[in-house]
C-alpha cells in the first residue's frame, strides 16, 4: 500500500496492472538519436482472452479440428472480454402485494475492519455502472460474511422486502431432464455467464425498492441482485427466450448453458448460432468456466456425454475402498456417489426392478444398452409409514410396483417396458379391493409383470437391504 502498510484481499480481487499510458515520449531540438524505445506491454481483457485461449485444450480433437475452434471462438471474442453489463433482454420487476406495508428494517453497523473492503467493493459495483447513489425512504442492510481466506462478501439483506413481494409463478427446468437430453449427445460444449444476475437490468420503477446501505452511504441496484425473491424466475424466463430457437441443440439451466450435438462437423454449427446469439444480446461469459466439444463435461454436478451421465468421476473411484454401510447416513452417500447411470433412450423397452421389504419399496428404471448389459438409469426408494408396515406382504410388494412405475412415469409412459418382481403371487391382485384399485391404476402404463427370484434381484433389493 501507499503507506507501507499491508492488505490481505481476496484473488479475484487482484487486478492486473494497466500502464496509464503505452509510451513516453520526448521531444528534444537538439537530440538526434534517441535509440531504441522499450514499451511496457499492458494486460487487457483482450491479451488475457488470448492466454486463455492458447491454454485450451481438449483430448477429444486433432490440432486441425482444435485449430478451427479456437478460430471460431476467436471470432466472437466480444462476449468473452467486454466486462460485465446489463445485457438486451427483459427486464426484473419487483410487485408488492396488495395493501403490503413495507417496514424499515433495522440497519447493522459494518465492522471497522470490514469497511475499506466494502468500500473497494461498492466503488467497483459504481464503475461497473452497476449500482447508482440512491434517495429511496427505505433501505436494506448489508451483511458482510468472512469468507476462509479472510476477504469478505458483502451481501444485501432482502429480507423485509421479499416478505411483501408478490413472486410470480415461473416453472424451472427439470434438471434430471436437462441431463438426459444433453447426456445422449457426442459432442458437448457448457458456457458458464459472468455474474448472470447482473446482466438483468431492473425495472426503471423496481429500482428505488433495492437500495441498500452502506457505513456512509445509500445506494440502488441498476441491475437484479442477488437474494431477491423471484430473481431466478426471471433468469430463467430470459434464458428461455434466448435460447428459444436453438432449444433443439442448446438448453440452460440458470446460467448454466449446455450445446450438445451429434457430430463435430454439427457441434460447429450449433456453437457459433449460440455464441453469436449472445454476442447479439451484449451477454458476458467466462471463457476460463467454459468447456469447449468436449464427449464429456460437467453439467450440474454430473458426468454427462455419450448416452450416460454420473456423479464427478473421481467420486466413483470411492468403489474400490467400498465396505458395506451400516448407519443410514452411510448408505444414503452410498447410493447419492458411486453410480453411474445411463441416459433413457425413449425407443427401447424399460425395465422397473422392484421390491419390497418390512421397512419400504426400493426400485431401479434399467434399459439394455448396445453390448446387451441392462445399465440402470434411476434408483428410488420410499420408508413405510406405521401403517404401511402393517400391510400384507403382496400388498407392500404391490405398492413398490405401483410406487416405481409413478416415480418413473415422465419416461416410461407410453412406452413398452416390464415389470421385475420377486414376488410370484402379484399375479392374484384382483383378490383384495385395494389391490384391485392398484390393479386399475397399472393399467396406464404398457408393461408386463414378470417374476424374478430374490437372490438374482439386486437392483431394487439392495436399495433397503443394506442396513
Amino acid at each position: 500500500m501507499p503507506d507501507n502498510s499491508t492488505k490481505h484481499i481476496h484473488q479475484n480481487k487482484l487486478r492486473h496492472y494497466v500502464a496509464s499510458s503505452n509510451s513516453v515520449n520526448v521531444i528534444f531540438e537538439e537530440e538526434k538519436e534517441f535509440g531504441q524505445v522499450e514499451t511496457p506491454p499492458t494486460a487487457t481483457e483482450e491479451s488475457k482472452f488470448y492466454e486463455v485461449l492458447n491454454n485450451l485444450k481438449t483430448d477429444n480433437l486433432n490440432s486441425y479440428n482444435l485449430k478451427v475452434l479456437k478460430n471460431l471462438i476467436s471470432k466472437l471474442k466480444y462476449i468473452f472480454t467486454k466486462p460485465v453489463q446489463p445485457a438486451r433482454v427483459g427486464a426484473h420487476k419487483i410487485e408488492l402485494e396488495a395493501n403490503a406495508v413495507r417496514r424499515k428494517p433495522h440497519c447493522f453497523s459494518v465492522p471497522i475492519a470490514y469497511r475499506r473492503e466494502v468500500e473497494s467493493q461498492v466503488q467497483e459495483l459504481l464503475d461497473l455502472n452497476l449500482i447508482e447513489p440512491s434517495e429511496a425512504e427505505i433501505a436494506h442492510p448489508i451483511v458482510c460474511v468472512a469468507k476462509k481466506d479472510s476477504s469478505i462478501r458483502m451481501c444485501v439483506d432482502f429480507r423485509a422486502l421479499n416478505a411483501v413481494t408478490k413472486v410470480p409463478v415461473f416453472p424451472m427446468k427439470d434438471m434430471r431432464e436437462l441431463i438426459f437430453i444433453a447426456g445422449s449427445a457426442h459432442w458437448l460444449t457448457s458456457i458458464d455467464l459472468l455474474k448472470g444476475y447482473w446482466q438483468i437490468k431492473m425495472d426503471e420503477e423496481s429500482k428505488p425498492l433495492t437500495a441498500f446501505t452502506t457505513h456512509n452511504a445509500v445506494y440502488q441496484w441498476k441491475t437484479m441482485p442477488f437474494g431477491l425473491a423471484g430473481a431466478s424466475g426471471t433468469f430463467q424466463r430470459e434464458m428461455n427466450r434466448i435460447l428459444k430457437s436453438h432449444s433443439e441443440y442448446a438448453q440452460a439451466y440458470m446460467d448454466d448453458v449446455v450445446i450438445f450435438s451429434k457430430t463435430f462437423e454439427e457441434h460447429l454449427v450449433h456453437l457459433e448460432l449460440v455464441l453469436a446469439e449472445l454476442e447479439k444480446l451484449g451477454i458476458s461469459v467466462r471463457l476460463d468456466k467454459c468447456s469447449f466439444a468436449a464427449k464429456r463435461i460437467k453439467y450440474l454436478g454430473h458426468t454427462i456425454g455419450g448416452g450416460k451421465h454420473g456423479p464427478d468421476e473421481d467420486k466413483i473411484l470411492a468403489i474400490k475402498r467400498l465396505i458395506r454401510p451400516t448407519p443410514k447416513k452411510e448408505l444414503k452417500e452410498l447410493l447419492c456417489e458411486v453410480t453411474s447411470l445411463a441416459t433413457p433412450d425413449a425407443n427401447l423397452p424399460f425395465k422397473v426392478h422392484c421390491d419390497a421389504s418390512d421397512y419400504g419399496v426400493g426400485c431401479c428404471l434399467t434399459q439394455q444398452d448396445t453390448e446387451g448389459i441392462y445399465r440402470p438409469i434411476a434408483f428410488a426408494s420410499q420408508k413405510f409409514n406405521a401403517t404401511q408396515k402393517n400391510w400384507a406382504s403382496i400388498e407392500k410388494e404391490a405398492w413398490a410396483v405401483l410406487y416405481g412405475l409413478n416415480k418413473f412415469d415422465k419416461w416410461i409412459y407410453g412406452a413398452k417396458g416390464e415389470i421385475i418382481s420377486d414376488h410370484n403371487p402379484l399375479k392374484y391382485l384382483n383378490q383384495s379391493p385395494k389391490l384391485t384399485r392398484w390393479a386399475l391404476a397399472l393399467q396406464r402404463w404398457n408393461h408386463s409383470i414378470t417374476h424374478r427370484p430374490g437372490i438374482q434381484h439386486r437392483s431394487a433389493d439392495a436399495l433397503f437391504r443394506l442396513r
